[in-house]
This record gives C-alpha cells, structure tokens and sequence, in this order.
C-alpha cells in the first residue's frame, strides 16, 4: 500500500483524505500544516505530523505527496519547492475517466466527475465533484475547476483558472 502525506489540512485536504480512504492501493500517513498543532487529528484519526520546514525529513517516510490547497497559486508555489518527490493522482472512485484521457500527478478528481476521450488535466489540478470534461478538451496546470462546472468538447482552460460553481465553458473555447 502507498504512503500519502497530504499537504494542508484544511477543508480541501479532508476531501482528498476521504477518497483516498475509499481506495485499496493508497494510505493517508499524516498531514503537514504550518498553523495547525503537529499531532492534532484532522481526519478521523490521522494527525498533523509537522510543518512545511520539515518536508524533506516527512518526504523520507512517505511514498508520494498530494497538496490539498484549494488556492491555486499556493499549490504551485508548493509543488515548485518540492519538486524532487512524487506527487500522486488521487481520483474518486465515483469519477469516470476515459482510458484515453491523461491525468497527470498531483491532480485530484472527485466524485461524479467525468472526463472524456483524449481530454487532458495537467498537474496539480482539482477537478471537483461533478465536473464535466468533454472530449479533447486541455486543462492548464494548477487549475480549480470548482463544482459542477461543465468543459465543453476541445476547450482550453489557461493555467491557474479557477472556474465558477456551476460555470459552462461552451466547446471550442479558451479561457
């Protein structure tokens, strides 16, 4: 079983360990948050296990890393610092992926979502609950598509957009 320390331990964070809990091959360890007491639980019985100046020694007693940051500038600010560790991708097992989609890591899909035939998410994205993907469509690094939002078919989404609940991106558009 993989080892996952999830970085942050906000709302977010929680989400992630929760569909993590939900998968056989993955393990929540800790969570590393700089304003929350090392030892405080913050999901069920999983606990901070130190700061964000003690990765490199937590990094040694994980397998791979996944930021639970919702702010999209935070998680790049992150995931460049840390570049040298493997960070995971976490889907729900309520998502629907296509086999020919491409997900990179770090990214995180949530339940209901679906994501179509050759589309791709690039690295540390959140796809959240009831997103839509459709076909072909490209999403840009560090991209929040918040819920329910619905990617029409060879969309482009820009690095470090967040989208609005519920928005339609129409087919064929760039934002």
């Amino acid at each position: 079983m993989k080892r996952i320390v999830i970085i942050g331990a906000g709302g977010h964070a929680k989400v992630i360990a929760e569909t993590i809990d939900l998968l056989d091959n993955l393990q929540v360890v800790g969570f590393i948050d700089d304003r929350i007491e090392k030892g405080t639980p913050v999901y069920k019985d999983i606990p901070v296990i130190g700061a964000g100046n003690e990765i490199p020694q937590i990094l040694e007693e994980c397998d791979a890393l996944v930021i639970g940051i919702g702010n999209n500038e935070v998680r790049k600010q992150l995931a460049e610092r840390i570049k040298a560790k493997s960070f995971e991708i976490i889907i729900h097992p309520r998502a629907v992926v296509s086999k020919t989609a491409v997900i990179e890591p770090g990214t995180v899909v949530l339940a209901g979502a679906v994501i179509s035939s050759n589309a791709r998410v690039a690295a540390h994205c959140i796809v959240n609950s009831h997103v839509v993907i459709d076909h072909d469509s490209n999403i840009g690094t560090f991209v929040h598509l918040s819920i329910g939002t619905l990617v029409g078919s060879n969309s482009k989404i820009s690095e470090l957009t967040t989208t609005q609940i519920g928005q339609s991106v129409p087919s064929f558009s760039t934002i």
